[in-house]
């Protein structure tokens, strides 16, 4: 069989079995505007399988800021550190804090995943892990009036909670598959997600290929992805793109676009091979449109050393 072909049936295998995953989904609980490092750039954000999975102690932060019809909009921040503890075992810390309007909150998880070589032709199958806290919170400082409703109170009041999240990732050489389940004391009790982005993302799948041209001397490699998210509230979304590599991916530029009728668009460097930075924009979304405006992402990536 032509290899070619083969990598086309297997993403195309892949692209069914996610359409299927679509048609058979209950609920919706994700976000309409995931961070855009995401994408490409940090797959840690959205599944715990993929800390470790690299040589290199990783360190990836992000900023994002929404600009909205209304005087606060949201604003999102995270930072990851993942690292590789032998060939088999990777981790990870994750924290992301969200503010929207006087609402904000915080999610620290640490990531277990383990990494099992299935072959010696590039396979392997990983599992992952995360476990932390979620903590919520009523800014006081910004409400115009009385600060002694008693409902603030109560909301400041109940503390944090534990939370987590769970990932598999499958890689053949350039594909993989990626799926998780995130927030899980949410899915697990029927609980739906509160004020903030990241508490209601519960599902989340991808498939992705890498093709390197390397052969032509022009350096230039191809990644088409495709992703699918739940949305509490929100019709259940379908993500689509492709990362265009050039000069050994030194520079790349990309484009997804989601099935909630938005874009998003980026450009980004790597600087000998130890900071990326990527800055992203994205569109908004058709039933936001004239209150959530677009935003803007900054993202950057350190890779401080070889772990082995």
């Amino acid at each position: 069989m032509n290899i070619q072909k083969y990598k086309v049936r297997i993403f195309g295998i892949a692209f069914i079995g996610l359409c299927f995953v679509l048609l058979n989904s209950q609920k919706s609980f994700a976000q309409l505007y995931p961070l855009g490092s995401s994408l490409y750039q940090n797959n840690y954000l959205t599944n715990p399988a993929e800390v470790g999975s690299d040589d290199k102690l990783l360190v990836n932060l992000a900023y994002r800021q929404q600009a909205t019809a209304i005087s606060s909009g949201q604003i999102s921040q995270s930072a990851t550190v993942g690292y590789s503890l032998g060939e088999k075992v990777g981790l990870g810390l994750n924290i992301l804090r969200e503010e929207i309007g006087l609402f904000n909150a915080t999610k620290a998880v640490a990531t277990y995943a383990y990494h099992l070589p299935l072959n010696q032709n590039g396979r392997s199958l990983s599992f992952g892990l995360s476990l932390g806290i979620i903590d919520q919170q009523i800014n006081t400082s910004d409400i115009s009036g009385s600060i002694d409703d008693p409902l603030v109170a109560a909301f400041n009041d109940q503390g944090m909670y534990v939370d987590g999240d769970f990932g598999i990732t499958y890689t053949e050489n350039n594909f993989k598959l990626q799926g998780s389940v995130l927030n899980l004391r949410s899915r697990l009790e029927g609980e739906e997600g509160e004020f903030y982005s990241f508490m209601k993302s519960t599902i989340f799948a991808a498939a992705s290929y890498k093709f390197n041209f390397a052969e032509s001397t022009s350096g230039i490699s191809l990644e088409p992805k495709l992703c699918y998210r739940n949305v509490e509230g929100f019709d259940d979304i379908i993500d689509g793109g492709v990362n265009l590599g050039l000069i050994e991916d030194k520079f790349n530029v990309f484009g997804m676009y989601h099935s909630s009728q938005n874009t998003t668009l980026g450009i980004g460097a790597t600087i000998k091979s130890i900071l990326k930075i990527n800055a992203m924009y994205t569109t908004e979304t058709k039933d936001l449109s004239g209150y959530a405006g677009s935003n803007f992402e900054i993202g950057m990536q350190l890779a401080l050393g070889v772990s082995k």
